[in-house]
């Protein structure tokens, strides 16, 4: 959907459950951190708790051009208008 608006993605990465924080920084929290990050390696929407997104965004190529024409405008109306002083 980002590429589709426009966004050309960076980074994207599985963020996993954060399950030491519901049970606690032992044994069970650990290990089921580890299952959640490897089952993120092979499925990463499917197990991911969240998803993490790095994207910028690509103008396109028509609002590039009218935006360099408006700049372009402005500065020879700015230097004619300095010519007629």
């Amino acid at each position: 959907m980002l590429e589709q608006s426009g966004y050309r993605i960076m980074k994207l990465k599985g963020v996993p459950a954060p399950f030491p924080k519901a049970l606690g920084p032992g044994f069970a929290g650990k290990l089921l951190l580890s299952i959640n990050r490897f089952l993120i390696l092979i499925w990463k929407r499917m197990f991911a708790y969240q998803i993490y997104i790095e994207a910028s965004f690509v103008p396109p190529t028509d609002w590039l051009l009218r935006s360099a024409r408006e700049v372009s405008s402005a500065r020879i109306s700015n230097l004619s208008g300095e010519d007629a002083r």
